[in-house]
C-alpha cells in the first residue's frame, strides 16, 4: 500500500489508483534486488511448488536435533571441490523463504530458544568451505563480527556471510544463492516468532541427557542483528515482519549488557546527555550503547572534559551562552601573535547582500568580497572560542584566521565563508543573509568541520574518529545540523602525529561496509547518515534537530525552516504558523511521530492531528534494517488543508477497553487525558490504530466518522498505552488507510461499519471458525440462561448460532393414581431452534455481532457443571498459536446492547452409556414448591451422572426462583430402590430417595424437600 500526493492539489491517493504514467516509480536503486528476487520467486509460485522446494519441511514431525553447544553447525563434507564454493553447488532441502511461521515448524516448541535456533542452522545445511575466496572473506570479517559466547553460532554466521558474499553477479540468480539469502535471517525470524508467542528467550542451551549450560544470549543477538544489517546493505530485507526496535529484544536479554555499557561510559568520563542523545537518534536507541562502547574503552581521549555534572536530561555546557565565548587563539599557549587582529568590514557585506552579491572573504590580501572564487565554509562550535565573541564586529584573531585561511588554501581554494565574519549587520541585509543561510554550504567547494573535540583527537583507521564525530559538541550544536546535511562536501579536522590531518567524510571516515567495519564503527555511520541525508519527512526533520540545542530559541524555528527550504518565511510568527508551514512544505510524516500526547491546534476539522509546535512531535529513527519501500515505509501524507492521510495495522475496540486502566493515555495534558475517556464512552466507536501488528505499547485512539473510497475518515483522539492488550492471534484487527481532520461537526459511527468484507478470504481464514463446529453452549445471562447450538459451514468458512427453544404444547393434569392430592402432567414440548439466528459470521464479512474465543480465568460455566477449565472476562478471537491458553470451548457473543459469556458442554456429559444410561439434555417441568405450582415452565435439565450410582439433575435454564446452574434433584444411590411402583403411570419402575431443590413461597430461600422418583 503506497500513497501519492497529487502535486497541484495536496490530495492523496493510492498509488494503485493512479494512471500508469504518474504512478510512482520503482527506485533504481532496487533494480537488482528485484531482478534477483523475481527469478527466485520462480521458485515458490504456488505453495505445492513451495513444498518441493523445501521438501524436508511440511510439517511439525521430527523437529527435534540433537547437538551439543560445542559442536559445529556447520556440514564438514569431503570430497568437495575447492575451485568453487561448497554454498554454491544446488543439493536437496534448500529453502526459498524463511519468516516466523515457516520457522515454526522447523523446531520442537517446547525447546528453549538456543536450541530451536540450533535446530535451524543445522537444518540449513550450511557446508565448510574451503574455497580461497570464501575463506579470505571469512578471515576478514572476524576481527569485525560482535563477540559471542556461544562460537560455534559466531562461526556458522560467518562461514554463511563470507560465502554469499563471495558469489558473482549470475551466481545471485542460482537457488544456492536463494538458500543462503532465506537462511541469513533465520535468528531474526526465531526471535520475532518467541516475541509473538511471547515466549521467554534465555542463553540456556540443553544438550544430551538433559545436560543444562548458559552463554550470553545478547552476544548471539547482536550476531544476529550483524547478518540483518549486512543483509540490508545488499538490499535483501524487504520482508522484514517487524523492525528491530528497542523493545525487539526482551528487557533480560539487552538490559544487563546495556547497563554495563552506561557503566563503561560513566567510567570513560562521557557525558551522560551526549551518549543518551544517541539512542534518540539511533533505531535501536540504547541497545546500541554496548557496540558503542566496546570500541570507546579503547580510546580515553573520547573523554567529555568538564562534564562531570551533565545528566541524562542535561548538558551543563549547553546552557552556556556561547555568543560570549572569549575568541580563541591558534598560535599557542600563551599566545604568540601579540594580539594582531584582524578586520573584515561588514559595511562591505551590507553592500554586496544589497547588490545581489556573495558575503565570502578571500584569504589573500588585500582581503575583499568575493563574488566567483570557489570558496571553503566554516562548521564550527561557538563555544570553542571560534565565534566573534565579545569582541568588535568582523575582527577576529590574527592566528585564528590564518589557520582556517591555510586550511582553505590546503583544499585548493582562495576564499572561504565563515559566520564569525560574514554575516551582514545591516537589518535586511541580515535577514536576507539568515534566510539564505542554508545556500553558503550547498554552494561551498567543501565544508570544513572544526571541533575542539575533533582537533584533540588522534586520527586512527579503527572507525574511533567516526565516533569522537557522534559524541563531538559539534553535533550537537542546531545550526551545525543546517550545514551538514546542505554541505555536498564535508572535511573534518582531526589531530595527526605532526600537526591536524584533514579527514573527507565520506571516503575516510564513515563506513560503507558492515561487514568489512567494527559495530561501533556501523552504528556512529549509520547515525551520521540518517542525519545528513536530505529533509523528506518531518520525522526526519525532528529526528535531526530535537536532541539539538541553540544559544536562541527562535534559532530553532529558523533552522527547521531552512532544512525544509521554506523560502521567505516570516520567522516572526507564532510557532504554530511556522510548523504549519513547514508541515505543508516537507508533507510527509512517519505515523509514529503523531503520536505526541499533546493538545493539538484544533479539536476538529484541519491541523486537528498536529501539535501547536514542530518540537512537540516525539523523535523516531529509522535505522539500520529499514528499507525505503518496505513494511517498514509507512509514511504518512499531509494534504494542503491540513489533512494527514496514511495506513495503520488497526484493530476494534472491546468492552473491557473501556475500563479504567485499560488504554491510558499517553499525556499529562488534562485534555488530552479528558478526550480519551470520553471517546472511550463510545468505544464501539472507536480503532486502535499501530504502526506495526504486534499489540501493546503506544497506539493512536481515533472515532470513526465515514467512508471515502480506500479512505476511513476518522477523527484524532489522542495517543494511548495499550498496557494489557490480548496476543495478536487473539485481535479482530486489519491494515487499511485512514484520514484524519476532514471530519469537523460530523457525528460518529460504529467502526464496524466502516470495514469492507474481504473477498478473498485465504485458507487459514477459511478455517476461522471450525472451532464452532457442533457444539452445544450454556449460557451465563442471569437468571434465566440460554442453550445455543453452533454449526460450522466449511464450504465458506462461516458460521451460525441459533439458541435452542422449549416450545410449550397443550398439556393436560390428572391426579394421581396412588395419592389423589397430587397431580400428574401429560404432554410432551417440542425442542427447536429459533427462527434468527443468534449470529452469523464469516471471514469475509463485517458483523454487528461479535463472536470471540475466550481466555481461560475462573468463572464460567458454574460449579455444577463439569468442565476443565472456566472464563472470567478475558476474551480473544481468531485461531491461537501453539502453546496459547486460548480454548474453543468458551465463546463470548456481544451484540449492541447485550454481552454473554458461553461455554461449551462436553459431549460426554449428555451422551449415556451402558453404564450411565440416565446421562441426558432433557426438557422439564419442575413444581417443586410448598403447594401445587400452577405455572408450568419447561426449562432444560442435564441429567448428569458422574458415577454409575450418582444422578445429578442441573437446571441449565431457570428463573428467579430456581436460577440456571443451580442443582434440581440429587439422587445419591441409584441403587438404593425404596419400592417399584405398581401404579398405573409407571408400573414397574424402581423409586429411589433424592432431594429435591425449590423455592418457598416468599422466594426468599430455597429448601431441600425429599423425593421418591420413579426411574
Amino acid at each position: 500500500m503506497v500513497l501519492y500526493q497529487d502535486p497541484e492539489t495536496g490530495v492523496a491517493w493510492d498509488a494503485r489508483d493512479l494512471p500508469p504514467d504518474i504512478a510512482p516509480q520503482p527506485d533504481p536503486k532496487y533494480e537488482e534486488y528485484r531482478r534477483i528476487r523475481l527469478n527466485q520467486d520462480k521458485h515458490m509460485n504456488d505453495e505445492d511448488q513451495l513444498q518441493t522446494v523445501l521438501p524436508d519441511y511440511n510439517g511439525a514431525s521430527d523437529t527435534h536435533v540433537e547437538i551439543g553447544l560445542e559442536e559445529s553447525l556447520l556440514v564438514h563434507e569431503s570430497g568437495l571441490p575447492v575451485t568453487t564454493c561448497a554454498n554454491a553447488i544446488d543439493r536437496p532441502g534448500m529453502w526459498a523463504r524463511m519468516n516466523e511461521q515457516r520457522a515454526q515448524v522447523r523446531v520442537d516448541p517446547e525447546e528453549p530458544f538456543m536450541n530451536q535456533l540450533a535446530s535451524l542452522c543445522v537444518r540449513a545445511q550450511i557446508r565448510h568451505c574451503s574455497h580461497q575466496k570464501c575463506v579470505k572473506e571469512r578471515d576478514s570479517m572476524k576481527r569485525y563480527a560482535p563477540r559471542c559466547e556461544w562460537r560455534r553460532f559466531r562461526e556458522w554466521a560467518l562461514a554463511l556471510v563470507a560465502c554469499q558474499l563471495s558469489f558473482g553477479p549470475e551466481q545471485k540468480l542460482t537457488l544456492a544463492y536463494t538458500h543462503l539469502k532465506a537462511v541469513a535471517p533465520v535468528g531474526y525470524s526465531l526471535l520475532d516468532l518467541f516475541r509473538w508467542r511471547k515466549n521467554e528467550v534465555t542463553g540456556t542451551f540443553i544438550e544430551n541427557e538433559n545436560k543444562k549450560r548458559t552463554v550470553d544470549v545478547f552476544g548471539v543477538c547482536e550476531v544476529i542483528y550483524w547478518m540483518l544489517t549486512i543483509q540490508t546493505s545488499l538490499g535483501y530485507n524487504a520482508g522484514l515482519e517487524t523492525r528491530w526496535l528497542p523493545d525487539f529484544l526482551p528487557t533480560n536479554v539487552a538490559g544487563p549488557a546495556v547497563k554495563k555499557a552506561v557503566q563503561k561510559a560513566h567510567k570513560l568520563g562521557i557525558c551522560p546527555y551526549r551518549l543518551w542523545n544517541l539512542a534518540i537518534v539511533s533505531e535501536r536507541k540504547y541497545v546500541d550503547f554496548p557496540g558503542l562502547m566496546e570500541t570507546a574503552t579503547k580510546h580515553p581521549s573520547l573523554k567529555h572534559e568538564d562534564h562531570q555534572k551533565c545528566t541524562t536530561g542535561l548538558c551543563y555546557q549547553t546552557t552556556i551562552d556561547s555568543t560570549r565565548a572569549k575568541q580563541c587563539h591558534k598560535c599557542g599557549k600563551p599566545p604568540t601573535c601579540d594580539g594582531k587582529r584582524v578586520l573584515f568590514d561588514p559595511e562591505r557585506l551590507n553592500e554586496s547582500i544589497r547588490n545581489g552579491g556573495r558575503t565570502v572573504w578571500s584569504v589573500n590580501e588585500p582581503f575583499h568580497v568575493s563574488q566567483d572564487q570557489p570558496y571553503v565554509a566554516i562548521s564550527h562550535v561557538w563555544a570553542d572560542g571560534t565565534g566573534i565573541g565579545l569582541g568588535k564586529v568582523g575582527e577576529v584573531n590574527c592566528c585564528l584566521f590564518n589557520y582556517f585561511a591555510g586550511i582553505t588554501r590546503t583544499l585548493g581554494c582562495d576564499a572561504l565563508w565563515w559566520d564569525t565574519i560574514s554575516i551582514p549587520t545591516e537589518k535586511e541585509a541580515r535577514k536576507k543573509a539568515i534566510n539564505e543561510m542554508h545556500k553558503n554550504y550547498s554552494s561551498a567547494r567543501c565544508t570544513v568541520v572544526h571541533d575542539q573535540y575533533l582537533t584533540n583527537f588522534l586520527w586512527s583507521d579503527d572507525g574511533s574518529p567516526c565516533l569522537a564525530i557522534v559524541l563531538s559538541s559539534w553535533l550537537t550544536r542546531g545550526w551545525t545540523a543546517l550545514e551538514l546535511i546542505m554541505s555536498p562536501s564535508v572535511k573534518v579536522i582531526f589531530k595527526g602525529t605532526s600537526g591536524p590531518v584533514i579527514k573527507d567524510l565520506d571516503s575516510d571516515i564513515l563506513a560503507n561496509d558492515p561487514s568489512r567495519c567494527s559495530r561501533a564503527h556501523w552504528i556512529a555511520s549509520t547515525i551520521i547518515r540518517r542525519l545528513r541525508r536530505p529533509i523528506e519527512n518531518i520525522t526526519d526533520l525532528i529526528t535531526v534537530l530535537k536532541p539539538r540545542s541553540t544559544s536562541w530559541p527562535r534559532d530553532k524555528m529558523v533552522i527547521a525552516g531552512l532544512l525544509s527550504r521554506l523560502d521567505d518565511c516570516d520567522y516572526s510568527l507564532q510557532s504554530d504558523e511556522i510548523t504549519k508551514a513547514i508541515m505543508l512544505r516537507v508533507s510527509k510524516i512517519h505515523p509514529s511521530s503523531v503520536l505526541h500526547g499533546q493538545p493539538t491546534m484544533r479539536d476538529s476539522g484541519a491541523w486537528s492531528w498536529c501539535p501547536s509546535s514542530l518540537y512537540d512531535i516525539p523523535v523516531e529513527s529509522m535505522g539500520d534494517t529499514f528499507m525505503e519501500g518496505g513494511l517498514g515505509d509507512l509514511t504518512c501524507l499531509i494534504e494542503a488543508e491540513g489533512i494527514l492521510a496514511g495506513a495503520w495495522h488497526f484493530r476494534f475496540l472491546r468492552r473491557e477497553d473501556s475500563l479504567p486502566g485499560r488504554l491510558i493515555a499517553s499525556s499529562a495534558h488534562p485534555s488530552v487525558i479528558w478526550k480519551v475517556a470520553n471517546a472511550l464512552r463510545h468505544w464501539r466507536h472507536c480503532l486502535l490504530l499501530r504502526e506495526q501488528i504486534i499489540p501493546g505499547g503506544p497506539s493512536l485512539l481515533v472515532t470513526t466518522v465515514s467512508r471515502e473510497g480506500r479512505f476511513i475518515h476518522c477523527r484524532y483522539v489522542g495517543a494511548v498505552l495499550d498496557v494489557n492488550p490480548p496476543p495478536i492471534e487473539d485481535l479482530m484487527n486489519g491494515y487499511d488507510y485512514f484520514k484524519m481532520g476532514h471530519a469537523e461537526n460530523k457525528p460518529s459511527i460504529k467502526a464496524r461499519k466502516l470495514i469492507p468484507p474481504n473477498p478473498h478470504p485465504s485458507t487459514e481464514d477459511e478455517k476461522y471458525y471450525q472451532w464452532l463446529d457442533a457444539k452445544l453452549w450454556i449460557g451465563n445471562e442471569h437468571p434465566t440462561g440460554k442453550l445455543l447450538v453452533t454449526q460450522f459451514h466449511p464450504e465458506d468458512g462461516g458460521a451460525e448460532g441459533c439458541y435452542l427453544l422449549i416450545k410449550d404444547r397443550p398439556i393436560s393434569v390428572k391426579p394421581y393414581s396412588r395419592d389423589a392430592s397430587r397431580a400428574v402432567v401429560y404432554g410432551g414440548p417440542e425442542v427447536t431452534r429459533s427462527k434468527e439466528a443468534a449470529f452469523q459470521v464469516s471471514p469475509n464479512s463485517s458483523y454487528d455481532a461479535a463472536v470471540t474465543r475466550a481466555r481461560m480465568t475462573l468463572a464460567w460455566p458454574p460449579p455444577t457443571i463439569p468442565a476443565g477449565n472456566r472464563i472470567g472476562i478475558q476474551w480473544i478471537t481468531g485461531n491461537p498459536l501453539p502453546g496459547s491458553n486460548c480454548s474453543g470451548d468458551f465463546l463470548r457473543l456481544e451484540t449492541s446492547t447485550k454481552l454473554n459469556s458461553f461455554a461449551a458442554i462436553e459431549p460426554q456429559l449428555y451422551t449415556p452409556g451402558k453404564e450411565r444410561p440416565y446421562r441426558g439434555i432433557w426438557a422439564g417441568v419442575f413444581p417443586f414448591r410448598t403447594g401445587l405450582y400452577p405455572d408450568h415452565r419447561w426449562e432444560f435439565l442435564l441429567f448428569h451422572q458422574p458415577k454409575e450410582k450418582r444422578l445429578e439433575v442441573i437446571k441449565l435454564t431457570g428463573d428467579e426462583s430456581s436460577p440456571r446452574g443451580s442443582y434440581a434433584v440429587i439422587v445419591d444411590d441409584l441403587n438404593k430402590v425404596t419400592r417399584i411402583c405398581t401404579e398405573e403411570e409407571w408400573p414397574g419402575a424402581p423409586a429411589v430417595p433424592a432431594m429435591g431443590y425449590a423455592m418457598e413461597r416468599n422466594n426468599l430461600y430455597r429448601k431441600l424437600f425429599p423425593l421418591h422418583p420413579a426411574l
